[in-house]
């Protein structure tokens, strides 16, 4: 099968590494992926990774601030044309289109003619919150556009309701497949123990047991919790150290609290390619985010598959992923004291950490794997085509 994905990116997120692991899959299994990416990172990945890649020459923005709104108006001129240009490329080709950033698949889906391959649309976060900018114009394009498409691929309940209940889009349309991440056999995770050794050396944190968060650096990321949190923990737990991986626009902003409240042993490490390495060197997860736009939350999966004790904020789609005294601790807000409470009782209690750890870590083995949501996705897709 002949795939062509059009991605535009901000950064190298877990949305971003999922569409890459697919694209990875699908490659091995012998289907051909065409990608075009503004990101350049992004596309190096995706052509490291068995995919023809190519540059995606715009960067627009239909559903972001009106700023980015009005910008994007101001370029479309010059978009159209490549973007149409693009799709007459690829026409005879492709079999299907993959779309997933709002802009692109309402670009695409409006410039499709009839003889376009079949586009679905995978949708990650919750719609409610973006329909609601610029005027209402996103909103009337999203529910115009989406009978265009083919189907549409949710990847938690979460978003799925939201489509349904603020869309009104045919739920017979949608789909219901959760992401996946690699599950390590045993020699990747004794690499990732040396290289977590290697990099415990290099940050200088000795023997401290290590409390992590693995996010882009922003403010709806919740690190600022995780710190406040920490500050706490660290009355109790003196040889501890908080690590925080990722960059992003609000480390300026943090690294200033930290210096205001003389908060100790907290490292950042900006983008870290080795995700596997930084998890090896946590020993407790944490996941502060109540972001109404998260539409899952990979990293959890990381986290779990990586046999890690985890913290998480019940919000949104969390509670799909890990459930409360099961296999994690989910507190109901960000609040800081109980974020702190619950790493202290995993902390001081290191055998019930282990089991809620070996509990998450099964649950991720039978539902999230990504070998699975390869195959989910491209069955979908397949069956795309075969509607057309």
């Amino acid at each position: 099968m002949n795939i062509l994905i059009i991605q535009q990116a901000p950064d190298l997120g877990g949305a971003e590494l999922y569409l890459v692991d697919l694209v990875k899959r699908w490659s091995k299994s012998g289907n051909q992926v065409t990608t075009y990416t503004n990101f350049e990172p992004l596309r190096n990945l995706f052509s490291k990774n068995g995919a023809i890649s190519d540059i995606l020459p715009f960067n627009l923005d239909i559903m972001g601030n009106i700023r980015g709104f009005v910008k994007t108006l101001l370029i479309l001129p010059l978009a159209i044309p490549w973007y149409r240009g693009t799709l007459k490329l690829h026409q005879g080709s492709v079999d299907v289109i993959l779309s997933a950033g709002q802009t692109e698949k309402l670009l695409i889906t409006l410039l499709a003619g009839r003889k376009s391959p079949p586009i679905v649309w995978l949708e990650y976060p919750p719609m409610e919150r973006l329909l609601k900018r610029n005027l209402g114009i996103p909103k009337f394009l999203y529910k115009l556009l989406s009978k265009k498409a083919s189907r549409i691929i949710a990847i938690s309940q979460h978003t799925k309701k939201s489509l349904i209940v603020k869309t009104k889009i045919d739920a017979r349309k949608i789909r219901l497949i959760y992401p996946g991440s690699e599950i390590a056999d045993r020699k990747e995770l004794l690499r990732s123990e040396r290289a977590a050794n290697a990099m415990r050396k290099s940050l200088g944190i000795g023997r401290k047991r290590v409390i992590g968060n693995i996010s882009r650096i922003a403010q709806e990321k919740g690190q600022e919790y995780l710190l406040r949190a920490y500050e706490l923990v660290k009355k109790s737990h003196l040889r501890t150290a908080l690590v925080l991986a990722g960059k992003g626009p609000d480390e300026e902003r943090l690294k200033r609290l930290l210096k205001q409240r003389k908060i100790h042993d907290v490292f950042f490490t900006g983008f870290v390619e080795d995700r596997s390495a930084i998890l090896a060197l946590m020993d407790i997860f944490v996941f502060p985010a109540a972001w109404e736009l998260e539409g899952f939350g990979i990293v959890l999966v990381e986290a779990m598959l990586a046999r890690k004790p985890i913290v998480a904020v019940e919000q949104g789609p969390v509670a799909e992923i890990l459930e409360d005294g099961k296999n994690a601790l989910l507190v109901k807000n960000q609040d800081p004291k109980q974020l702190a409470k619950a790493i202290l009782k995993l902390l001081s209690h290191p055998g019930y950490a282990g089991k809620l750890a070996k509990r998450a870590h099964e649950r991720a083995r039978e539902n999230f794997a990504i070998k699975d949501s390869a195959v989910k996705m491209l069955r979908e897709l397949r069956e795309a085509t075969r509607k057309t």
